[in-house]
């Protein structure tokens, strides 16, 4: 397999894949991993869609990874929030360890 046919390959799968608010797309799988292990599902996204707040749904909380996402993302975000009486946390740091602690706070 050349580059351009591994290229091709990773952005059909990272267009199939749900992702829930940081730009760092390595980070999908370990935000994934911690939620797991918090007993939580997790929907990460990367980029803003024109169809985000459909794919959003009604999660029992949304967490915005600030430094890492537009402003158009996070008014979607928020929208969808109020519209769903969802609470919304926000964080300046997008690392595992902000999720894990995010997660312990408010997940019992």
């Amino acid at each position: 397999m050349d580059n351009k046919d591994y290229i091709n390959e990773y952005e059909q799968k990272m267009k199939q894949e749900p992702f829930w608010n940081n730009k760092n797309k390595g980070n999908y799988s370990l935000y994934k991993k911690i939620c797991k292990e918090h007993n939580c599902k997790a929907k990460v996204f990367t980029q803003m869609s024109d169809n985000l707040s459909t794919k959003i749904g009604s999660p029992d909380l949304i967490i915005l990874f600030k430094n890492t996402v537009s402003h158009k993302m996070v008014k979607t975000a928020v929208d969808e929030a109020k519209k769903n009486n969802v609470q919304v946390v926000r964080c300046h740091t997008s690392s595992g360890s902000a999720l894990e602690n995010i997660l312990k706070e408010y997940v019992a």
